[in-house]
Parts: structure tokens; C-alpha cells; sequence
């Protein structure tokens, strides 16, 4: 269900540019580079970067104008909400871990600390970054909410890699995990490519933003080129001192408290844009629709954190520990399921876009079922050249819907015509 949208006056697009770039810092971006760097070097963390910041910015020149982000978000609103949830299920179950690692941390250096006092400290920084967001519902509140996490996020950053957070470069050209060549690396980076080329078009904080801005071409080129590559830059650089062993006296050094801060407040900005941007889609269904979304998003996050903090750092089925198995885990989301799903549903159909048949939904979820077997073995296991299977099912399926459409059925009715909830 939805109703017919309302189009605001455009507004400036440095606003949104750095709503964009605080948007698009989730832990992924915060935390991944710290594995790739740890196993590849820099190798691992260009792997990750370039299609990273293509992608987000690319979706500011295909997108056309507000009305084709208008339809496109309308006609594919299941799979973005779908997005959303899992991702802010993501920052949480990352919150819940990252506090625990910090009470601990602190129970290190002073045992009578009360962890309580370290848990409020960690959940009202996430809380300030996610609240100062929620409430605001015009738009240069938004934009300010948005330079305002952005700067603060940049002074922090600046402060660790300062005081040391970074090592001397002789580190970063080389392989750090044994036994680790150059063909594991080539297997990665179609995989990266493949999930940040095509994830950024199940995004609604990115539809928000293509439909407010006044170019969203300059939006999302300032955003991700000017203002998100800085951050993912300070992750590879903080990289190496995040794997000092043990992790809980690594995090008593002021330069990585300051990193931690800094990716509370991104966690909850994140979070909250999340919720803020698919409040309309759901309440235009049910008034308490948006509720649930959040409060079972944030509940099942949380439990998976806790579960992961008390499991430590001990490996689980022989691989590694819990935390970092289920990272792994929710992240083979944005490497299959989500890239299948925009492959196959939405680019077919991408100059006039439509509700997917079933028979689209059907290749889809048979090419990320047939691409999750190699996910598992080389993102899991540790065997990286099966990853360069990971792509070939959700290719044969593109194949199909692009070239036998007719075979797919009868498009919606309500395709062309969905339209999605305004900003």
C-alpha cells in the first residue's frame, strides 16, 4: 500500500552530501577494512574501497531525476525495507559487541568500575548520534544533524591517527595472513565489487536523498568522494593497531577509545537514518508498522552482540570466534541475497520500473541459494579462490530475466505506478 507522493522543493546538495556519507558509514565500512587489511595488506582494503566508493556515487548519475528514484523505490519498496532492517539489525548486533569489548576493556584498567557506568557511556554516545537524527524532520535540521556527526567523526579519527593509531607504512603492500597469494586477493575483489555496485540501489537513505537534492549528480560525487573516502581511509590506517593481542589492553590506548567513539556515533546515525527513512513506506501500511521494524531490528541485534561477547575470543567450529563468524554471516547479505535480488528484479526493468513477478523473485532466490555454497567456504573457511564462484549463478540469472523476460509473467499492474512516500 502506499499513497501519492508530495515533491518538495529541492534542496542544496552539500546538505545531503554529508547525510549521504554519514549514511553510508555503517560497520562495514568501520570494521571490514580492519579484516582485509589483517589478511591482504592494503591490497585487501583498495579491494574494498574502490567499487565502494564507485558504487554509492554511481547511483547519483543513474538515477535519473526524483521521479525515477520516486518509482524505483516504490516499485522494490518490499526489498528495500528488507535492507534496511538487516542493516540496522547490523549496527546493533556491532554496538552490543564493541560495548562489551569496551567494558571489558575497562574492567581491565580499573576492576571496581561498575560496567554499567561503561554501558551508559557507550549507549548514550550511540543514542545522541541516533536521536539527534530521529528528531529532526526538517531538512536543515537534517543537514546539520548530518556535517554535525560527519565533523565530529573526523575530529576523532584525526585525534587516533594523531596520537598513533597508525603504524609506519612498511606493512601495508604486504600479505599478513600466511600462506595468503595474490589469486586469494583476486577472488575477494570480485565479490566486493559485485555487493558495493549494486547494494547502494536497495538503500532508502539514498533515495531520500536523491529525490531532495537539488543534483543529486553533485550529492552523491561530494558525499562519497569528498567526504565518505576519508573515513574508510582512517579504517585501513587504524587497521593494524586494532589487531594488537590481546584486543581488550589494545582498546586502554586513548587512540582506539577515540576510534570506538567514533564508530558509536556512526552506528547509531546509521541506525537511525534507517528508521527515519522507512518510517513513511511502513506507516502508509499500519500506524505501528515502524515500531516493530525498529524494536525487532534493534532486539535481535543486540542478542546476537551479547551472544558474541560472551562467547570471547575462542573459535567456534574450529573457524573463528563468534563475533567475527557472525559479521561474516550477516555481511554474505549484502554479497548475495541483495545484489542478486537488484540483478535480476530491478535492472531489467530499471527504465521503467515495476513490481518483480514471481518468477524473478524465484531467480533470484535460486541464484543467491547456488552463490551462498562458495560464500560459505571461501568468506568462511578461509578458501578463497571458491569465491570467484560467487558471482557466475547471480550472472545466469541476470541472463534469464534480461534476455526470456516473457517468460518471467505479466508485470504488476501497480508497478509503473508505485510510487513511494516522500522525504
Amino acid at each position: 500500500m502506499s499513497h501519492a507522493p508530495n515533491h518538495p522543493e529541492p534542496t542544496a546538495s552539500a546538505g545531503w552530501a554529508a547525510y549521504l556519507a554519514s549514511s553510508w558509514t555503517w560497520c562495514i565500512g568501520m570494521f571490514l577494512p580492519v579484516l582485509l587489511v589483517r589478511d591482504f595488506g592494503l591490497w585487501g582494503w583498495v579491494a574494498f574501497a574502490v567499487p565502494n566508493v564507485i558504487g554509492a556515487a554511481a547511483m547519483g548519475w543513474t538515477v535519473r531525476s526524483a521521479s525515477h528514484a520516486e518509482a524505483l523505490s516504490g516499485a522494490h519498496r518490499g526489498a528495500a525495507l528488507a535492507f534496511s532492517w538487516v542493516t540496522r539489525l547490523y549496527q546493533f548486533f556491532f554496538l552490543a559487541w564493541l560495548t562489551s569489548v569496551v567494558v571489558e576493556a575497562a574492567r581491565f584498567r580499573s576492576p571496581g568500575l561498575p560496567a554499567a557506568t561503561v554501558v551508559i557511556g557507550c549507549v548514550g554516545v550511540f543514542l545522541l548520534a541516533a536521536v539527534g537524527l530521529t528528531g529532526f524532520d526538517r531538512i536543515r535540521r537534517l543537514h546539520a544533524a548530518s556535517v554535525g556527526a560527519w565533523v565530529i567523526s573526523a575530529s576523532l579519527l584525526a585525534f587516533a591517527l594523531l596520537r598513533g593509531a597508525a603504524e609506519a607504512p612498511s606493512w601495508w603492500f604486504t600479505f599478513s595472513r600466511p600462506g595468503v597469494s595474490g589469486l586469494d586477493l583476486a577472488a575477494v575483489a570480485p565479490v566486493c565489487a559485485l555487493g558495493f555496485l549494486l547494494c547502494p540501489y536497495l538503500d532508502l537513505t539514498f533515495y531520500r536523498a536523491a529525490r531532495g537534492a537539488r543534483s543529486s549528480r553533485a550529492a552523491f560525487t561530494l558525499g562519497f568522494v569528498v567526504l565518505f573516502l576519508p573515513m574508510i581511509a582512517a579504517s585501513a590506517a587504524y587497521s593494524r593497531s586494532a589487531h594488537m593481542a590481546p584486543l581488550v589492553p589494545a582498546l586502554l590506548a586513548a587512540p582506539l577509545l577515540a576510534v570506538a567513539a567514533h564508530v558509536l556515533v556512526q552506528l547509531g546515525f546509521t541506525a537511525a537514518a534507517h528508521q527515519r527513512a522507512a518510517g513513511p513506506f511502513l506507516g502508509a501500511i499500519k500506524p505501528w508498522y515502524p515500531g516493530v521494524f525498529g524494536l525487532s531490528s534493534a532486539a535481535l541485534g543486540v542478542a546476537l552482540g551479547l551472544a558474541a561477547a560472551r562467547a570471547g575470543e575462542d573459535p567456534v567450529v574450529g573457524v573463528m570466534p563468534l563475533h567475527e563468524l557472525l559479521y561474516r554471516m550477516i555481511l554474505g547479505m549484502y554479497a548475495v541475497v541483495f545484489p542478486a535480488y537488484v540483478l535480476v528484479c530491478m535492472v531489467p526493468t530499471w527504465r521503467k520500473p515495476q513490481t518483480p513477478s514471481r518468477a524473478s523473485l524465484i531467480a533470484a532466490g535460486a541464484a543467491a541459494a547456488l552463490a551462498a555454497p562458495p560464500l560459505w567456504i571461501g568468506f568462511i573457511q578461509g578458501r578463497e579462490p571458491f569465491l570467484l564462484l560467487v558471482p557466475l549463478p547471480i550472472l545466469a540469472a541476470y541472463a534469464y530475466a534480461r534476455f526470456m523476460r516473457p517468460r518471467l509473467g505479466p508485470p504488476d499492474p501497480a508497478g509503473p505506478g508505485t510510487t513511494s512516500p516522500s522525504p
